[in-house]
């Protein structure tokens, strides 16, 4: 089959970065020889590109060693080029083994050697997640160890959570309300709402939020 091909050909086609994720599937993890030949097959395989590494925090990758080369991998991406993963990067540390895995320390030490771009993001995205049951601790131990290592934004972080919070149960509030009445009270209740001195948006820390316009802020006819 495909499978035992790739295998048997594989000192051919170690050449090709992109490969190695369809080969390291091949591996029968009941037989010990090729598990064992992992760590060399990684040294001696052509480097695949950071986007094509990514690949490799799947589920599908559970061995240690794999995943904790995908992460060298990534050390070639920008500050820029891990904004435009961060998404996918933080739902990756939902298949990691373990809570202090590479990956986890990759995106804390990036997120707090930028903490207003990327360390914003990736604090937020874990936020995000942070409710979901079977990833709550893993979140939330990562989002404490990271915090806990920010500056003086860490305040301002703090801050802009305690505003959403708000923000969130002024949602709940306007849900029990009928949909015909919800837009008027929700522009009053906004009208209260004083907004942090230098208050960056959630999903995109470039952009400062001062006030809200209240005369275009209305509740959508939606269960969301």
């Amino acid at each position: 089959d495909d499978k035992t091909l790739l295998w048997n050909n594989r000192e051919i086609i170690k050449k090709w970065g992109n490969l190695l994720p369809p080969f390291l599937q091949c591996i029968d993890f009941s037989k010990p020889e090729q598990v064992n030949e992992i760590p060399q097959l990684l040294e001696d395989w052509t480097k695949p590109s950071p986007t094509e590494a990514m690949m490799l925090l799947d589920a599908k990758f559970a061995d240690h060693k794999i995943r904790e080369y995908a992460v060298k991998c990534l050390e070639q991406f920008t500050d820029t080029d891990i904004m435009l993963y961060m998404l996918q990067l933080v739902q990756a540390l939902k298949y990691e083994l373990y809570d202090d895995s590479p990956l986890a320390q990759f995106l804390v030490r990036r997120g707090l050697q930028e903490p207003k771009i990327l360390g914003h993001q990736f604090f937020w995205q874990l936020i995000s997640e942070a409710h979901v049951s079977y990833i709550r601790q893993r979140f939330s131990s990562i989002l404490v160890n990271f915090v806990y290592g920010m500056s003086s934004y860490r305040d301002e972080l703090f801050t802009g959570y305690e505003f959403t919070q708000k923000l969130v149960k002024l949602n709940q509030k306007m849900c029990n309300l009928k949909y015909n009445e919800a837009t008027i009270q929700f522009r009053e209740e906004l009208k209260n709402f004083e907004v942090p001195k230098e208050f960056h948006l959630p999903i995109d820390p470039r952009l400062i939020v001062d006030a809200f316009i209240i005369d275009k802020c209305k509740v959508m006819n939606s269960k969301k």
